[in-house]
């Protein structure tokens, strides 16, 4: 299971890497070379061509050569820097094979910069001499020096000289620029390893904005290191009064001791946890797994996998532990452990959670957080209401699809264990629905996402199933008297066709087995808080609003808009006190301050202002909801009587 994250040469050939390396030195060859050339013989061409001192008059051949040697040189001695650089670039491409540094988008750029700065020295200077008046003197061109006959010659006559001109550059450049070529290499030689290296891997995350690279991040401290159980946090199942999923990240591979005083007990072991009903942490300090075992009662195996996209740089393995054949509403006590490559085993602290009964819930939903310390203030605002689950409706970490953005991950799951604990001690599960900011956009493919589907399991069984493979839309039962969807709107999966069809049938069974509070959320809203042409908004109404109000939806949380909104019950398109009504649309902690102006004709309550629901249910009874700002005050509240 290990990995190789520095590379040498025999390595790079043994792995295959070898030839990536070998290509990437052929697109540095034709990127950087062919770039400044065609630039250099487009301009020059372009300008013999069309510069009024130069008039056929019909000189000799000779004339074009001394015409070469007097007005080639004054011109191109700029694109001596752009040259060296070149150079430097093979010692770049060298250093890229012992260190995965994405040099080539840098290299090219910079390679640009010194291009454009080479044309604006051509131009200045053309313009300067074109305005003086001894430009036309046999001091520096001289039309009967050659000049004139350039009008004569075809274009790949023209090429060949400004080949040879290019060529002849070089030297000229040294001459003239004696004094300047050693500090001039030195320079550029620190900037051509620094632009690559400083600005590889850049992760660029949102609200508010922040920017790390490689680099960056080198210098930083990291959340996950060796030899500890670095996050553990619980994921919502397909039931959550009988079964949770348990997860938790280490930085090196869990493997099954070979040796040593645990082999064989736990010889097919990498990663698991303990479980049971009484708290024994006080066992811990002793790290002895047969103890723990019998004080537990149960000891589960985990499954991993390896986060490759983080593997060159901070390596990453996600191990989660489907717990099933719970009992409903009872206080568990969980403690993960993995086996490094010492045989010795790493523990984690405890972590009590507690499974859904059949009598009074609490759960806490918004979307869009913020990465600042107003979602820490409604996450503190919403774990001091003892919820037996969280939801979030995309937009979580706000990476974008950047593979390099895992530590706005490993901050966003830190603020939740830290900031959203209950006042007696319960880690609050997770369930959470997919936004664009979980991917690059819209319409994307689920190979894509890069760490929601890898860190977050929230369905049974899926240790045989890649994760692109995992569906981005599923459902969850809290007790028998509810169920929630959590959709996809248009991130990955179509809202009509299958997701629809689905949707329907979620309800449909739903509905036959007597469940009376029937939710969904997702991300972008169907029916926003500012009007939008935004196509999921078109196709949630056109595909999903129908099976909402066919099978009484008794609430959706949408979000993405950044508003506090909520709808008046919508039946069919229609406002009608028996519809659904739609919450939303967004705000925990990220607000935009729009200019709201009417209403739509579908919103009862609209305001700009940042907050999370508190839902209470009594299952076939009502379903009361408060909005609670950041400064723990409720501002609007919606119930439901059964």
């Amino acid at each position: 299971m290990s990995t190789i994250n520095r590379t040498t040469i025999s390595s790079l050939t043994y792995s295959g890497k070898f030839f990536d390396t070998s290509v990437q030195l052929f697109l540095w060859v034709l990127f950087g070379s062919l770039i400044p050339s065609v630039l250099y013989f487009v301009f020059w061409i372009v300008y013999t061509r069309y510069n009024p001192r130069i008039e056929s008059q019909g000189s000799k051949k000779e004339k074009v050569i001394s015409f070469l040697n007097k007005f080639i040189p004054a011109y191109t001695k700029y694109v001596a820097f752009p040259i060296v650089t070149l150079c430097l670039g093979f010692i770049v491409c060298l250093a890229s094979a012992f260190s995965r540094i994405s040099w080539v988008d840098s290299w090219i750029t910079l390679d640009v910069i010194w291009n454009f700065a080479f044309i604006l020295a051509f131009i200045n200077t053309n313009y300067r001499k074109s305005r003086n008046a001894d430009f036309a003197t046999k001091s520096e061109v001289d039309e009967e020096d050659g000049a004139d006959l350039l009008n004569n010659f075809g274009f790949w006559k023209r090429l060949k000289l400004a080949i040879l001109g290019y060529v002849a550059t070089i030297p000229s450049a040294f001459r003239n620029y004696k004094k300047a070529i050693i500090p001039g290499v030195l320079v550029i030689t620190f900037v051509a390893f620094f632009i690559p290296y400083s600005s590889s891997d850049l992760c660029i995350g949102s609200h508010p904005l922040s920017i790390s690279s490689k680099f960056s991040r080198s210098l930083e401290k990291s959340y996950c290191p060796h030899s500890t159980v670095c996050f553990a946090y619980f994921t919502v199942p397909e039931d959550l009064s009988t079964s949770i999923i348990f997860n938790f990240h280490t930085r090196t591979p869990p493997l099954p001791p070979l040796f040593g005083k645990w082999h064989q007990q736990f010889s097919n072991i990498p990663s698991f946890a303990f479980f049971g009903t009484t708290s024994h942490a006080n066992l811990l300090p002793n790290k002895d797994l047969i103890e723990l075992w019998n004080a537990y009662g149960n000891l589960v195996n985990a499954t991993f996998i390896n986060v490759r996209s983080m593997e060159h740089e901070e390596p990453r393995y996600v191990s989660w532990c489907d717990i099933t054949q719970l009992t409903p509403n009872t206080t568990y006590y969980f403690v993960a452990g993995y086996f490094e490559d010492s045989g010795l085993p790493v523990l984690s602290t405890e972590f009590k959670v507690r499974t859904a009964g059949f009598g009074k819930f609490n759960f806490v939903a918004g979307g869009d957080m913020s990465q600042d310390g107003i979602a820490e203030n409604l996450l503190s605002i919403g774990g001091k209401s003892e919820p037996l689950f969280g939801m979030v409706g995309g937009d979580i970490a706000y990476e974008s699809g950047f593979e390099s953005c895992y530590r706005l991950w490993d901050r966003w799951i830190l603020r939740w264990n830290t900031y959203f604990t209950t006042p007696t001690g319960f880690s609050v599960p997770m369930l959470l629905a997919i936004g664009n900011h979980e991917n690059a956009g819209f319409k994307m493919q689920a190979s894509q996402i890069p760490f929601l589907s890898t860190y977050f399991p929230q369905q049974l069984g899926l240790k045989n199933v890649p994760v692109s493979q995992r569906q981005t839309y599923h459902s969850h039962y809290i007790n028998n008297s509810t169920v929630i969807l959590a959709l996809d709107t248009w991130v990955v999966a179509s809202m009509g066709g299958e997701q629809a069809e689905w949707i329907k049938n979620q309800l449909e069974n739903a509905q036959n087995n007597g469940v009376a509070h029937k939710f969904s959320i997702y991300h972008v809203s169907i029916y926003p808080s500012v009007p939008d042409n935004f196509y999921a908004v078109y196709d949630g109404q056109k595909y999903w609003e129908p099976i909402f109000s066919n099978y009484s939806l008794t609430a959706s949380f949408e979000n993405h808009y950044h508003l506090y909104k909520r709808s008046k019950p919508i039946l069919n398109g229609k406002v009608d006190p028996n519809g659904v009504v739609y919450l939303g649309d967004g705000s925990w902690g990220v607000v935009e301050e729009k200019n709201i102006g009417k209403y739509s004709w579908y919103v009862d309550k609209l305001e700009s202002k940042v907050f999370v629901y508190l839902v209470e249910v009594d299952p076939f009874v009502s379903v009361n909801v408060k909005a609670v700002g950041e400064d723990n005050t409720v501002f609007d509240s919606w119930q439901k009587i059964y």
